[in-house]
């Protein structure tokens, strides 16, 4: 393949500590170490941090291309920032949250965007109209605008070709790999696991409340710490208060702030990782976990059992005796040995190497 300049919207590469800044940095790191030929520009409103220049200048062929203007850095990303792809000599740009510099249609540049979830539309009630209204717009043009839409599962594929009128064939399913760190780190091999753990932001999709009733019906000899890592607001204060109210406040450790290096070692330290979110457009806990040889408990819908695959159990989604009997039966060393053998096929799907090898196709 021919060198290429390869234009990032890098603007939540270097915002986001979590999310699509997590999916970001992946991918870009991923990229530039299976594809090193070619120019990366990574294109952002501002700079939070002047070493983050220096290191990701030092990883191979990038350019940062922070806005210096005087219009608000939003305004240029959205729109105006098409006159500097263009003086970039970009050939390929990529969105990868959700949305594309409008007027980027009347150029010659190829633009492929990730679509990572349709929230907005499946749960408007936990966004303002205005917000919606917003999205909708971004969406639609990074839908109908773009040359290659990726989606981050086949749920998500699905979900786009229901709320879009697109051709199936423009939309890639284009999985997500995880942070070197849970690549790198050993597995452990076999050890009995402390505490039963929960990842991912506290807010009412995520359905954490589930996970406290099942604990009031959960026999003593099997009520292990839970730790909950993640942050939240109303609802996690909700979440609180039926702590209390059912008195099992002892029982849940909640930590935010955490680093990848210590997440690693609260997921190889679990007996499971308890994920009964009531929609993901993909579910990254989900492979971080099973990539350190941690099975899953998980719900029957979305993307989740298309990630978890034969490797955990899938429940009804709000089922409490489901959940009930799930905590016990991960509660047993020997089953959890049984559910994991061949995870290493199903982790094949989501090597990073793989997934470069086919977003790199899609740039000609």
């Amino acid at each position: 393949m021919e060198l290429m300049n390869i234009g990032i919207d890098a603007k939540r590469l270097f915002y986001n500590k979590e999310g699509l800044g997590s999916y970001a940095r992946t991918l870009v790191r991923d990229l530039i170490l299976f594809q090193p030929e070619h120019v990366y520009y990574l294109y952002t409103p501002y700079v939070p941090d002047a070493d983050l220049i220096e290191f990701w200048e030092n990883l191979g062929n990038v350019k940062i291309k922070a806005y210096k203007g005087i219009m608000p850095g939003s305004l240029w990303r959205s729109r105006y920032i098409v006159k500097d792809l263009k003086k970039d000599k970009i050939d390929t740009y990529l969105g990868l949250s959700n949305e594309l510099p409008y007027g980027i249609h009347k150029t010659s540049i190829k633009a492929v965007v990730t679509i990572h979830d349709l929230i907005y539309k499946n749960f408007p009630q936990q966004f303002k109209l205005a917000d919606r209204l917003i999205y909708d717009k971004k969406f639609k043009y990074a839908v109908y605008n773009s040359d290659v839409v990726l989606a981050t599962s086949n749920h998500t594929k699905e979900d786009i070709l229901s709320h879009f009128k697109v051709s199936s064939d423009k939309i890639k399913v284009l999985y997500q790999s995880i942070d070197a760190t849970y690549r790198t780190t050993d597995p452990r091999k076999s050890q009995d696991g402390k505490h039963f753990l929960v990842v991912g932001t506290i807010n009412e999709r995520k359905n954490l409340k589930i996970l406290i009733s099942a604990y009031e019906f959960l026999p003593e000899e099997h009520r292990h710490p839970v730790i909950v890592v993640g942050q939240g607001k109303q609802y996690l204060e909700e979440v609180r208060s039926m702590l209390i109210e059912k008195g099992l406040t002892s029982h849940f450790i909640f930590l935010t702030h955490v680093s990848n290096i210590e997440l690693a070692q609260l997921y190889l330290d679990a007996i499971c990782l308890v994920f009964p979110s009531q929609y993901e457009g993909f579910g990254i806990p989900i492979l971080e976990a099973l990539s350190l040889n941690v099975p899953v408990i998980t719900n029957n819908c979305t993307s989740l059992p298309e990630v978890v695959g034969s490797f955990g159990i899938i429940i009804e989604f709000n089922s409490i005796e489901s959940l009930v009997k799930a905590l016990i039966k991960m509660d047993n060393k020997r089953y959890r040995e049984q559910l994991l053998i061949n995870v290493d096929s199903h982790l094949s799907r989501f090597r990073p190497d793989n997934i470069v090898d086919a977003l790199a196709k899609l740039f000609i």
